[in-house]
């Protein structure tokens, strides 16, 4: 007797429908594809609220705007907060990786709004690829979508992750620099 494939085993032994599960995989990476673009909106959001205080900080700190600042502990404080600030603006414009405005798009790679958005890629291609890709086709599309997304999320926290902790050692100093 032939070996069964372990997916197919999978589905005998769960009495589930090659349609339910086919149904199942691509719930799963659109629900994917949901949950990667909101918290790519909660990094944004976490990016632009620490700009936005680091930038009152450096605005309102213990010096005028005016003013050159003389305390060499003051000065490194607002150095490392205009730090902070600018992974935040890393944070908030990421950089696309393989992105050439006028390439092509790679027929399994259309999902992405990156590569639908291309100059030479036009609403009919689009909608030709829809009514024409195999579910196979669609199934990938959305995984790379993910996979890409996930690789800029990762980039966005991890520059989030540097901007908090440079913030908070430069309040820390300037608030040491202020009370000296």
């Amino acid at each position: 007797m032939m070996e069964m494939d372990p997916a197919e085993k999978i589905l005998v032994e769960t009495d589930v429908s090659r349609g339910d599960a086919v149904r199942a995989r691509m719930q799963y990476l659109i629900s994917q594809n949901g949950a990667i673009l909101t918290q790519t909106q909660f990094a944004d959001a976490k990016a632009g609220a620490l700009m936005t205080i680091l930038g009152l900080v450096a605005v309102k700190g213990s010096a005028p705007a005016i003013t050159i600042i003389q305390n060499p502990l003051e000065m490194l404080a607002m150095a490392t907060i205009i730090l902070s600030i600018g992974f935040c603006l890393v944070t908030l414009m990421p950089r696309f990786s393989g992105f050439k405005p006028d390439a092509e798009p790679p027929r399994h790679d259309r999902y992405t709004w990156l590569f639908v958005a291309m100059p030479r890629y036009s609403a009919e291609l689009h909608g030709e690829f829809a009514r024409e890709a195999e579910f196979g086709a669609l199934l990938n599309s959305v995984a790379t979508s993910n996979v890409g997304a996930s690789r800029v999320l990762a980039r966005k926290f991890m520059m989030l992750r540097y901007g908090f902790i440079t913030g908070f050692i430069g309040c820390g100093l300037l608030l040491i620099a202020t009370n000296i």
